[in-house]
């Protein structure tokens, strides 16, 4: 099917602008949109017989094939350009940049293409920019599968692939080219980033430069496990060396920070002469605390006279 339109409706003809009188002999003159380069149009809408690049009306106006017949102007999808003149070739007005056809699509040619179709290699393979968001499976079962990365500057930024392990064994290697550097934060890899657990994958993007590993394992191997984010580690001390006058367990982050800590640094073990105050201190107080209870336990009363019975103790209720 053939995407045309007509120029003019049917019954149009060329006027004065002036007078609105139709001019007799008119020249249509067609170019290419914003240029001087003449445009063939037709006269059917199969576009299939030419009139050339310009039309001549009647004596009424109305536009020709050869002067006598009349006939329609069709042209194609492109943006075109048409200028009016005189019999004597006087512009009578023009127009640019006038939209052609709009292109039609028929259902039937078109086709569904993977945004991102998986292919399975077990082969050394080198990718190409049509690659372009494509997820490699590596089948490295047999032996090392090597995927080499175009240059980071000819893709631009942006262009991606991912690569994935799916071997029983060997590795998987992504290298690149050019001495282009694979690296994810503080983990550079070089220029060789492997893969070698089965199931592993990364998505690996250009930056118009180098290439930036994206995904869990580059992650794993980008973030230190040590110190640990440990919330908080309970760290008992020997029986022997210490009394009840210090804590039993020191509340702590992790080795390292208990070295570097300034405070912890000053504290020292307590010495015996400090066990014994501790222990003389906290004997005084148990005592003082039972003569407390005996005296709460005991109402005072007039003294006895002598001679006289002693008093019966006071039952408290």
């Amino acid at each position: 099917m053939t995407d045309s339109v007509a120029v003019f409706s049917p019954g149009t003809r060329i006027t004065d602008n002036a007078t609105g009188a139709v001019v007799s002999g008119a020249l249509l003159e067609f170019y290419d949109a914003d240029t001087t380069n003449p445009k063939t149009v037709y006269a059917d809408k199969e576009l299939a017989t030419p009139l050339g690049t310009s039309v001549t009306c009647d004596s009424l106006g109305y536009p020709t094939s050869d002067g006598t017949t009349k006939t329609q102007i069709y042209v194609g999808t492109p943006a075109y350009k048409i200028v009016a003149k005189t019999s004597a070739g006087v512009v009578i007005w023009a127009h640019d940049n006038i939209s052609g056809a709009v292109k039609v699509i028929d259902p039937g040619d078109l086709s569904v293409i993977a945004t991102t179709p998986v292919v399975t290699k077990s082969l050394n393979y080198i990718i190409v920019p049509e690659d372009q968001s494509t997820e490699f499976v590596g089948n490295c079962s047999s032996g090392d599968v090597t995927f080499t990365l175009p240059s980071a500057v000819d893709v631009g930024d942006g262009w991606f692939v991912s690569v994935q392990h799916a071997g029983s064994a060997n590795q998987v290697l992504i290298n690149s080219t050019s001495s282009q550097t694979i690296s994810s934060g503080s983990a550079n890899y070089a220029t060789v980033l492997p893969l070698s657990l089965s199931g592993e994958s990364v998505k690996i993007t250009s930056d118009g430069g180098n290439w930036r590993p994206m995904s869990a394992a580059a992650v794993a191997v980008a973030t230190p496990c040590w110190p640990a984010p440990v919330s908080a580690m309970t760290r008992v001390l020997p029986i022997r060396l210490v009394s009840r006058a210090w804590a039993m367990t020191l509340l702590i982050l992790c080795e390292p920070v208990w070295l570097r800590s300034s405070r912890l640094s000053s504290t020292r073990q307590p010495s015996s002469s400090d066990s014994r105050w501790a222990w003389s201190a906290g004997w005084a107080a148990r005592r003082n605390r039972r003569a407390g209870h005996r005296a709460r336990n005991e109402r005072p009363g007039p003294p006895r006279r002598r001679g006289t019975p002693p008093r019966a103790p006071h039952m408290p209720g």
